[in-house]
Formats: C-alpha cells, structure tokens, sequence
C-alpha cells in the first residue's frame, strides 16, 4: 500500500499531490531491481506493493522510470499502469521531458571526453549553448506538465493546457533527439544509440493522438469554443 497524501509541500505540485515519499520508494524499487527490461521491472513494482490509482502518482512513476530505464522499456512499464480519464496522456508527456533532460545530460558528459582544437568538445560555447537551451525547455516543458497534472486533478477541464503540455513534451523529445544525435556524430545514427531511439520513439505517438489533433484541441480554447 501507498502511504498516505503528503500534507506538507514540496515545490512539486506533483509530489505534494503523491502519496508521501513515493518518488524516492520507487527510485529506490529500482535500483534494487536493477533490472533494464520492463518484465523484472512490472515485477519489483509489484512485489514492493506500489500502485499508481491517482494521476500524479504515474506522472511521478514515468519520472522516476525516465532515470533508470531506456524510453521504450519505460513506456512500456507506464502503459502497464495506465488509466484513462482526464489527463491520461500526460504520464507519458512526463516520461518524454524527463527522457530528454537525461539525454541532455549523457550527452554533455560524453562530451566533455572528447577533444577538439585542443578543447574539450563541450567547452566549445556553440555546443554548451546547444545544450543549455534544449535544458531551459525542458525544464519549461516539466513546469508545464506539472501544472497540467494539478489542474486536472483538481478537476479542471478543458482550458488546452493538458494538450499543451503533451504537444510541448512531443516537441521537445523530438528536438533534443536530433540535437544529440547531431552532437554525438557519425555515433548517434548508429541503430540502437539512445539519441536514435528518442527520435524514432518521437516520431510514434504512444497514445494514438496526432500532433493536428492536439493543436487543434489548443486552438478551440484560443477561440473560446469546445465543438
């Protein structure tokens, strides 16, 4: 069983709307599993008796799967846990922002082992601002999916933010793809590289929803209409 909702915040509204210590419990459910299927994942899950009935809850589990797992493993876990309702997408808007920041984030590292002109290739500003910018979105893009949560689970509804927050999640996974990919050079277009499974993951809509379709959710509540 989960513990009970945390009554002190965070800074989160996601983890203040979790059960309390739910992120460091599954972080932690990982690590001992150490496991990069999905199969062993679903199990250790389980046998820890963690569950995910609320839509924070699996905005903090995709998380929390982003830093331990590949994206498809990850996804695939999240589908497992997946419920419909209000907001359904957003767990795996959640999954795609913290896939890009953690690819960000390999990719500076690897970077910074590699030499160019006598300079490490990151110490190069193009490259460090490359970087910073797709982590300034990124961090946009998890602002944007948290508030989207909140507000869904408040019970708001219908103001395009949750769709918003999808198609920014979309975007981001994608531009960051192609920025790493081109980063880590001949590399990167190797089958199998993480920069050349973010793209294709972004180029397949895990929950059958078009980009059209999500703008044209946006646009309707830019024009004050829901038909």
């Amino acid at each position: 069983m989960n513990a009970p909702r945390t009554a002190a915040p965070t800074g989160s509204p996601v983890d203040d709307l979790a059960p309390t210590g739910l992120r460091a419990r599954v972080t932690e459910c990982l690590r001992e599993c150490a496991s990069d299927r999905a199969e062993p994942v679903v199990a250790a899950l389980d046998a820890a008796g963690l569950c995910f009935p609320g839509l924070p809850d699996r905005v903090v589990l995709a998380e929390s799967l982003a830093a331990a797992l590949d994206f498809d493993p990850a996804a695939e876990v999240l589908a497992r846990h997946d419920r419909p309702g209000a907001g359904a997408g957003l767990p795996v808007a959640a999954l795609q922002v913290a896939a890009s920041a953690r690819l960000v984030a390999t990719t500076g590292g690897w970077l910074g082992t590699r030499h160019s002109f006598g300079q490490r290739l990151i110490d190069h500003q193009v490259v460090r601002f490359r970087l910073a910018e797709l982590m300034a979105y990124a961090e946009g893009a998890r602002h944007l999916v948290h508030a989207a949560t909140a507000d869904t689970a408040a019970g708001a509804r219908g103001d395009g933010v949750v769709e918003a927050a999808r198609l920014q999640a979309r975007k981001l996974l994608r531009r960051t793809a192609r920025v790493c990919l081109h980063l880590h050079g001949a590399s990167g277009y190797v089958a199998g590289h993480p920069a050349q499974r973010l793209l294709l993951a972004g180029h397949r809509p895990a929950d059958g929803i078009s980009d059209e379709q999500l703008l044209d959710a946006v646009a309707r509540h830019l024009r004050g209409t829901d038909d």
